[in-house]
């Protein structure tokens, strides 16, 4: 029993180790793009396909139009701030479509008070449901689709806030890197010290399983974008099948992203500390509530995968105040090396993961003292994928008042259903070349 406890002791070290070495040597928390970074400061990680000496050019005389689209639903309470900051873009060509799905506070009025102040903003009020099989967010992109006419679209949530430069910078790292689709990972903001601590869990989680490092790498099958800004070029956007290609999907932004990037077209990601940041939820319920909705989708359905993420969080995170506590029992009940070995390791098994995680959360600006709610955040974490997947079984996923039945629900394998590879699409001007 003691040398089991032992062996589970130098797996757990060994893991945090690699976890630490990756996140400090490796690339993850250097791969971060800010307002005032130039264009180029990605090329050493990842080289542009053709060297562009200019890279910032002045987008006064030649900006590429761009239309946001940004869904809402009884976002009221911080329109003012978020979609306020999207209409002070400091970009010349610029339209914005919000989508008010179905709102019942008072966002029709907060949009009334934007319009008047920013005519390039058009506010449209979708009063359909979406029919079975449609996403509710999916369905209020598609119906913003016909009044688009950028170059680029841009779709962005509506709980997100924007730096000024935003667009500017996202565009100028577009042009350098020649991509299809550009996608900024927000920093997830204010909150608790507990909500920012399962937000730590769970970037960690999707960075573990999708590095944002391999994602732009068009060797690797893996592929991580965010729906809070995902800057496409339009005609690649409509050659993978606009919204209507990945309806029913609940994770849109991944199943988006996939079909891009399995379709031949270069895909982009960075993380971002001020461009875009936002709460994602409003509390520990509705972070629970909201992360359900997506956790068993992310698993891909799939109990066993399930079982086996909530054994590992268990192991890795959710018991490492005990190792120390069984390991100093097994020193008073059987003194020796064995025993002791296993206190050296329980002890250091926690101070790598706290290492890491402040690591992180400093690397995310997150609040201070955040890591130490690590381990109430992990069992937090595992009972939003036991609840996600009891509610699957039960019928379905439910999400802002409104529930989504397993039958009108894809599977994450459905994204790539219908695709034209991009040797048989349209083509783009800049488009990935391999």
């Amino acid at each position: 029993m003691l040398m089991a406890f032992v062996l589970l002791l130098i797996l757990i070290n060994l893991f945090w180790l690699l976890v630490l070495c990756m996140g400090w040597a490796g690339r993850q928390f250097k791969l971060t793009y800010n307002a005032a970074d130039p264009a180029e400061k990605l090329d050493s990680q990842f080289p542009p396909i053709n060297s562009i000496p200019d890279s910032q050019t002045d987008f006064s005389t030649d900006a590429p139009s761009i239309t946001m689209i940004v869904p809402g639903r009884n976002e009221g309470h911080v329109l003012l701030s978020t979609l306020g900051s999207m209409c002070r873009q400091d970009y010349p060509d610029l339209n914005i479509i919000f989508v008010d799905d179905q709102s019942t506070d008072n966002t029709p009025e907060v949009c009334r008070s934007l319009t008047i102040q920013y005519p390039h903003l058009t506010v449209l009020v979708n009063k359909q449901s979406p029919p079975p099989g449609w996403v509710g967010k999916n369905w209020a992109i598609a119906q913003a689709l016909p009044k688009a006419t950028g170059d680029y679209l841009l779709f962005a949530d509506s709980d997100i806030q924007f730096h000024p430069a935003a667009l500017r910078q996202a565009m100028w790292l577009a042009q350098r890197r020649q991509t299809d689709l550009l996608s900024l990972l927000p920093r997830p903001d204010g909150g608790t010290r507990m909500e920012q601590a399962f937000m730590l869990v769970a970037f960690m989680l999707v960075f573990a399983i999708a590095p944002p490092a391999h994602s732009n790498d068009p060797r690797r099958r893996h592929v991580m974008t965010a729906g809070a800004f995902m800057l496409f070029r339009r005609s690649v956007y409509d050659a993978i099948g606009r919204h209507e290609a990945i309806k029913g999907q609940i994770i849109e932004d991944l199943a988006l992203g996939r079909r891009t990037k399995t379709a031949g077209y270069r895909v982009f990601s960075t993380f971002t500390q001020d461009l875009a940041f936002g709460r994602m939820y409003e509390g520990l319920a509705d972070c629970f509530r909201g992360a359900k909705k997506n956790a068993y989708a992310g698993v891909r359905y799939n109990p066993l995968l399930l079982l086996a993420m909530e054994l590992f969080l268990l192991l890795v995170g959710g018991l490492l105040p005990l190792y120390p506590l069984g390991a100093a029992l097994a020193c008073w009940l059987r003194p020796g090396v064995g025993a002791s070995a296993s206190l050296v390791m329980a002890l250091a098994a926690n101070i790598l993961a706290i290492t890491h995680v402040r690591r992180f959360r400093q690397w995310m600006r997150g609040t201070p003292g955040a890591e130490w709610l690590f381990t109430p955040a992990i069992f937090f974490a595992i009972a939003v994928l036991a609840a996600s997947a009891w509610d699957y079984y039960r019928g379905g996923n439910s999400w802002a008042g409104r529930t989504y039945e397993r039958q009108h629900v894809e599977h994450p394998d459905n994204a790539l259903a219908h695709l034209i590879p991009k040797t048989a699409a349209p083509t783009s001007s800049g488009a990935n070349r391999q």
